[in-house]
């Protein structure tokens, strides 16, 4: 998959050189027309709703956890239907409320403040792997239920969390256009450079894990360690703490999709429609505030952040990372099927299609087979 996403993001950068445009929606109001452009920002905002709503299932994980590593005795926060909605009116609903963040994310400037937050983030996953290879190495034990080489469904439904780790598809129009010296050439390097760092530490983290609780791993690791353990504490604290600052951005994608679909999609010419769209405009907090409430309140009852990530990755991580973008090439290139980038963008389409359907149909199963 590590591949396939390499692959997929040069796609995209191929067909942004074509109709010279930079992000991912502008491309698809050039490529498919404005009903496709208004598509691709009702999947990002499904995206990005299912991703603030990973976002709390993890929060109230690490949160319990912790909790009961400091107030072992206090069971009230030890329950995430209590805990999650705690922080989030502390912390997360006044970060998201700022005018003043939702400016700096706004604004050009935002690129090189959010630089502190993104190396906090890469330093507290950094911290989640050094951990789980601390503990696996140190205990030098093997699950019995660890199975090297075995055939089953399960793969197919893991294809789609990992379109959920690997994608940041939307933005390589952005990065592209950010990049230095920018080449077809360069943007290979940064991709293949980025993507081999991610794929590096991953395999630490699921091949140490797997083999130290097998059959047993937790679809969030974390949660298997005890929760009186001092090291595991300090990786959960981590990243607690990085999820809780990242979180205004990827509410801020789902603002920036919700005024995208309610506004700039559609265009006013007369008095009555500017009042048309003066009320969407007014709408667009709203909705966004309800989302964020809506959220919250699905991550509190979330059977694991499995689920969720699996069911975003196969339903709308596999659109935007595998089917868009072959779509995409196919629809502004020009030649036959043939030819190796079109053929290759053709095989990318089916894949994708492939995994959104048993990825979709595998993740329900298994969810209604917990319930």
């Amino acid at each position: 998959m590590a591949v396939i996403s390499c692959c997929s993001q040069n796609v995209i950068v191929s067909s942004c050189r074509i109709v010279d445009k930079y992000t991912y929606k502008e491309m698809g109001i050039a490529i498919f027309g404005k009903t496709g452009g208004m598509i691709i920002s009702i999947i990002m905002l499904c995206y990005t709703i299912l991703s603030c709503t990973s976002y709390f299932v993890i929060i109230g994980d690490m949160v319990t956890k912790v909790t009961m590593f400091f107030f072992p005795t206090v069971s009230i926060l030890q329950k995430r239907y209590i805990v999650v909605p705690v922080i989030c009116i502390l912390f997360i609903f006044p970060l998201c409320m700022m005018r003043s963040v939702f400016s700096l994310l706004s604004s050009f400037v935002a690129v090189d403040s959010l630089k502190y937050v993104s190396i906090f983030s890469v330093l507290a996953v950094v911290v989640v792997v050094v951990v789980i290879v601390q503990q696996f190495v140190q205990y030098h034990h093997i699950n019995e239920t660890v199975e090297v080489l075995k055939w089953s469904t399960g793969i197919v439904r893991v294809i789609p969390v990992i379109c959920v780790s690997y994608n940041c598809h939307y933005n390589a129009p952005r990065y592209y256009k950010e990049l230095k010296d920018r080449s077809p050439a360069r943007m290979w390097t940064v991709s293949i450079g980025s993507t081999i760092i991610v794929f590096v530490l991953y395999l630490l983290a699921s091949v140490c894990g797997y083999l130290e609780f097998g059959a047993d791993t937790d679809g969030d690791i974390l949660n298997n360690y005890p929760s009186n353990s001092v090291v595991p504490a300090v990786a959960r604290i981590f990243l607690l703490i990085a999820i809780v600052c990242t979180f205004p951005i990827a509410y801020f994608a789902v603002r920036n999709n919700l005024h995208t679909i309610f506004c700039q999609q559609l265009h006013f010419h007369s008095f009555k429609l500017r009042l048309v769209y003066g009320f969407l405009s007014s709408l667009t907090p709203r909705t966004a505030v309800s989302v964020l409430i809506a959220t919250c309140t699905v991550s509190c009852f979330a059977a694991s952040v499995e689920d969720v990530i699996g069911l975003n990755g196969s339903l709308f991580g596999s659109l935007i990372m595998l089917v868009i973008p072959g779509l995409m090439y196919l629809y502004c290139s020009t030649g036959s099927i043939w030819k190796p980038s079109r053929f290759a963008s053709l095989l990318l389409t089916i894949f994708g299609v492939c995994v959104c359907v048993g990825g979709t149909y595998l993740r329900i199963l298994k969810i209604m087979h917990k319930a």
